[in-house]
């Protein structure tokens, strides 16, 4: 029982709640006419329930009527007070509507909105060719007021596009046509021409539009474009380095309720007044504005590309100050930026990366730079350690290697100083020689052996250049018997065998005589027989286990103690 009284109290509330909301008795569509219609619609919060009834109501009144016009007109109600998101696909209904009806003037009127909707976007290269579209149609019109919005439309979107030049012109018709007649678009088109003086880098015909501007709104009466005319003024100040002044107007402007409102004026004052800071020497100031732009940006998602600079100037900052985490941040800025020029403004992309320092490969390649400089910054110090461990590592392995080798050294050094030691010290490899590839007979094999005594006694093997193709026709045999005979009764090849003679020989030489101990490695190959130093030391080590440089040592310290 306790739900069901619950429940019908909740239904009484609801249907109050409606009838707050939507009058009880609706008025029927002839009886109401389009004006009360639109005046209900626009005294209607936007996008509440009581609105949408009255859209609907327009519309449908329209439709019923076959009103082409009034049908035009019901869908830009809804353009301008549903959805945001919608905007595109109402103009697509005016669109759409005119058309069917054939009617030139509602179609251009169809085009111009549409523009205006992609203006709103700040898509100005779209709007543009709606704009134009809208023109072409509209250029034989008798609705003159209509052909002069759109060509002032015109010139704001080649404004934003960079044809400052085309804008003016434009502008200047517009002038001549609202002057005397619509007052507020005549007011809109002189602040619009001082725009592009500015860009034209006409600072002088800027100034004289901006005071024509303001006498002009007082002759008439009508101030809310003062503001912009000062704030205008702001901004040719600063090109005419007049930076005082420029700041003066510019926090007028930063401080009035139509600019605070005005996310692209604001921010445009924010940046010029950081400019003016900075040519007069002092960059802590400009920061603060330098980072109120920057925070438009990350609000809105949007900032006029002549705005660009103010993430260079960003970035110079907080170079200047080696603050490397900012900068990485305001490098990502100017990236993700660029990508928003580029993706509504392709003209002015090329043209401002041509003209910039900071173009999308040298912004990249400093983005690398300082991720490194951070990384580096944030495990500096870790590697520093680890570095420091692997290095002290490293040195204790080199040092024990070190006393390693000392020992193993002493050791050989040791069995070299015995006097019935043969070398090498360290027998290489026996060489395989298999007994069916041995060819000597046993004659001939005892005249070699004989020879090579010989040889070995009359210290032959210290002759330069010897080679086993000299040996064997010494010996009056081929090189094969001669190498399979040294093989069988030495043990090792040929080159091996010499080695070991010349640096046998070299070691009695060294024990026996102290000066040759001071010979250079150079001459110490010579005095044995080899081409070169490197070849002497590599045999010396392969023989002996140690270095020329050690043994020489050792029997220096073994005189000085005997």
């Amino acid at each position: 029982m306790k739900y069901a009284l619950f429940i019908l109290l909740l239904s009484i509330q609801l249907k109050g709640n409606c009838q707050e909301n939507i009058p009880m008795s609706p008025p029927l569509l002839s009886d109401t006419s389009y004006d009360t219609l639109f005046d209900s619609i626009r005294a209607s919060k936007d996008l509440s329930l009581k609105q949408q009834y009255f859209l609907k109501e327009f519309l449908e009144k329209a439709k019923t009527e076959n009103n082409t016009i009034e049908t035009v007109n019901g869908y830009k109600n809804y353009l301008h007070h549903d959805n945001k998101k919608l905007q595109l696909v109402y103009a697509d209904s005016m669109i759409l509507t005119a058309t069917k009806a054939k009617d030139t003037t509602l179609i251009g009127s169809s085009y111009l909105t549409k523009g205006i909707v992609y203006y709103g976007l700040k898509q100005h290269d779209k709007a543009l060719d709606y704009y134009l579209k809208a023109n072409k149609l509209l250029i034989n019109s008798s609705n003159t007021y209509l052909k002069y919005k759109t060509k002032y439309h015109m010139a704001m979107a080649k404004y934003f596009l960079g044809y400052y030049h085309e804008a003016v012109s434009l502008n200047q018709d517009c002038i001549l046509f609202f002057n005397g007649l619509y007052p507020r678009a005549y007011l809109n088109t002189l602040h619009s021409l001082g725009l592009c003086y500015n860009r034209m880098y006409q600072y002088g015909s800027t100034s004289r539009i901006n005071a024509l501007g303001l006498e002009e709104a007082k002759r008439l009466g009508i101030h809310v474009m003062d503001i912009y005319f000062k704030h205008s003024e702001g901004i040719n100040l600063y090109f005419k380095k007049e930076y005082k002044a420029s700041l003066r107007l510019l926090k007028t402007s930063i401080n009035d309720s139509i600019i605070i409102k005005d996310s692209i004026n604001l921010s445009t004052a924010y940046f010029f007044m950081a400019k003016d800071y900075l040519d007069s020497g002092q960059p802590d100031k400009a920061l603060k504005y330098l980072i109120k732009v920057d925070s438009i940006y990350e609000k809105t998602g949007y900032l006029r590309a002549d705005l660009r600079e103010n993430y260079k100037l960003l970035i110079s900052y907080y170079n200047s100050k080696s603050q490397l985490k900012e900068k990485h941040f305001y490098i990502e800025r100017l990236l993700g930026f660029d990508e928003l020029i580029y993706k509504y403004h392709k003209y002015l992309s090329y043209k401002i990366h041509k003209e910039s320092t900071y173009n999308t490969e040298k912004l990249l390649q400093e983005k690398q730079k300082v991720e490194r400089q951070l990384f580096l910054e944030k495990h500096g110090k870790k590697i520093w350690r680890i570095g420091l461990i692997i290095s002290i590592t490293l040195l204790i392995l080199l040092l024990i290697r070190h006393l390693y080798l000392r020992w193993v050294y002493q050791k050989r050094f040791q069995l070299l100083m015995s006097e019935n030691q043969k070398l090498p010290l360290k027998k290489p490899p026996k060489a395989k020689l298999k007994k069916a590839d041995y060819q000597l007979s046993a004659e001939v094999e005892t005249d070699l052996l004989q020879k090579l005594q010989i040889f070995e006694v009359k210290k032959k093997y210290l002759s330069e250049g010897i080679t086993l193709a000299k040996v064997a026709s010494d010996f009056g045999t081929n090189t094969k018997y001669l190498s399979q005979l040294i093989m069988r009764h030495r043990q090792m090849p040929f080159k091996a065998y010499v080695n070991s003679l010349k640096i046998a020989y070299l070691v009695k030489l060294l024990k026996s005589n102290k000066i040759i101990r001071n010979y250079k490695y150079d001459a110490l190959a010579k005095e044995v027989g080899f081409t070169g130093k490197q070849g002497f030391v590599t045999a010396f080590r392969v023989n002996t286990g140690i270095t020329p440089a050690f043994f020489i040592e050792g029997l220096n310290d073994a005189n000085v103690m005997n």
